[in-house]
C-alpha cells in the first residue's frame, strides 16, 4: 500500500505526496503536501531532486503548496523566469547560528545537505498571488539562493 494520496492535517487539510523523482508542478498540484524522498543513498549527488514550479500565467492566483524535505540531499525548487520572493529561515555556521535571508528576486533556492547537516525536516511554503511566487522556508541548514 503506497501512502500517496491521504489527507493530513497540517494546518489546513492538504493532499499528501511523496516525491521521489524531479517533478514539475502544474495547476493540479495547488494545495498539496509533497514530501520530497529521495531512494539514493545520503550524500549521492544523485538523489538531489528538482521541483519545478509551473508559470504563473499557468495557475490561478492562490496557488500553493508546501514542500517537505525527508531525505539527507540538496533538494532543489526552481522558480524558472519569475522570482521567488518571500523569507528564508536557516541554521548557519555549522548549526549554531540562526540566521534569515530574503527572496529578493532569486529563481531557485537548495536546501543544503553533508557538510551542512541533515536538512530533513525543511519546510517551504510556496504562493503564488498571480504575479510572482512567494516563498518562506524553514531549515536546520543553510539554503543556497540563486
Amino acid at each position: 500500500m503506497g501512502q500517496e494520496n491521504i489527507n493530513v492535517q497540517f494546518g489546513a487539510q492538504r493532499q499528501y505526496e511523496i516525491v521521489s523523482a524531479d517533478l514539475t508542478l502544474d495547476k493540479f498540484d495547488t494545495g498539496k503536501l509533497l514530501v520530497i524522498s529521495s531512494s539514493e543513498a545520503a550524500g549521492n549527488l544523485a538523489g538531489a531532486l528538482t521541483c519545478s514550479l509551473p508559470a504563473v500565467s499557468a495557475v490561478e492566483q492562490g496557488f500553493n503548496v508546501l514542500v517537505a524535505v525527508a531525505s539527507n540531499h540538496s533538494h532543489s525548487i526552481d522558480g524558472g523566469a519569475t522570482a521567488l520572493r518571500g523569507l528564508v529561515n536557516q541554521v548557519g555556521d555549522g548549526g549554531l547560528t540562526p540566521g534569515s535571508v530574503a527572496l529578493t528576486g532569486d529563481s531557485s533556492i537548495k536546501v543544503g545537505s553533508n557538510d551542512d547537516g541533515d536538512p530533513r525536516g525543511a519546510l517551504i511554503e510556496i504562493f503564488c498571488d498571480g504575479t510572482i511566487w512567494h516563498v518562506r522556508a524553514t531549515s536546520g541548514t543553510p539554503f543556497t539562493i540563486s
